[in-house]
């Protein structure tokens, strides 16, 4: 497996705001949370005969700690629990109530990476990271490490330009490329902000692309929930309203 991994997170702005609430049950959230103990565990237990593969930095809720960014356009709120977005905020764009508008926020977002190695899976929600912001001519760096010991290190490293809403994200697994497979988990529940909340949904879905079969999305006039299952690898994959997208680019 390569060790670096690139996602792009592109915010396209254009004209106005219209969001629709996707319902991912609470449930779901629930379950990944709930098992990141059982799961680390278990990594714990494979790793026992080498040195301790995962030491104090296992999620404790007192070493949780935003880490807060912002260009001219975007305010951008990580967590070091994950190394994970929280929120966003649109800076010049507003709602109703004259309020910045919020793209994603802790409630409505949740973005999980995790590792799996044959039966076991390790959650990065479940670890603590350090960090460290540079700032250049023209970009923001955000650098986010989980090193348990000396020989062993993950790098989460986000670009950020000083203007425009292109968050670039490069992940270095270091040693720990051991793990088969690098899953990236995003539910996002669109918040809602305009007044016609009935045509809101009708102009709301979910927009892909791959190069084998090119550009596609799931209806926008069904009445009952859509859903789709795609093994082939995707070039983006983009929650589509009006006048915005939130997209994950590969």
């Amino acid at each position: 497996m390569e060790n670096n991994k690139i996602i792009g997170y592109l915010l396209i702005l254009l004209l106005l705001i219209t969001y629709y609430t996707y319902f991912v049950p609470e449930y779901e959230k629930e379950e990944i949370n709930n098992s990141t103990e059982q799961i680390d565990e278990q990594i714990i237990n494979n790793d026992q005969k080498n040195d301790s593969f995962i030491n104090e930095n296992i999620i404790n809720s007192e070493n949780q700690k935003d880490v807060n960014v912002e260009n001219n356009d975007l305010k951008i709120t990580f967590s070091n629990q994950g190394a994970h977005i929280k929120k966003i905020v649109l800076k010049n764009h507003f709602s109703q109530k004259n309020n910045p508008i919020e793209l994603i926020n802790d409630n409505s977002s949740f973005i999980n990476y995790s590792l799996k190695r044959r039966d076991s899976i390790l959650n990065l929600n479940s670890l603590i990271f350090e960090h460290n912001i540079e700032n250049n001519n023209d970009s923001i760096f955000v650098s986010f490490f989980f090193n348990p010991d000396s020989k062993s290190k993950i790098n989460i490293k986000y670009k950020i330009p000083k203007n425009g809403y292109l968050i670039s994200n490069n992940i270095n697994l270091g040693s720990f490329n051991k793990f088969e497979h690098l899953n990236f988990y995003w539910s996002n529940n669109i918040i809602h902000h305009e007044k016609n909340y009935e045509y809101e949904k009708t102009v709301t879905s979910i927009y892909y692309y791959n190069e084998e079969n090119g550009y596609d999305y799931l209806s926008t006039s069904s009445t009952s929930t859509e859903e789709i299952n795609i093994e082939e690898p995707l070039k983006w994959i983009s929650n589509k309203q009006q006048f915005f997208s939130s997209a994950i680019i590969n």
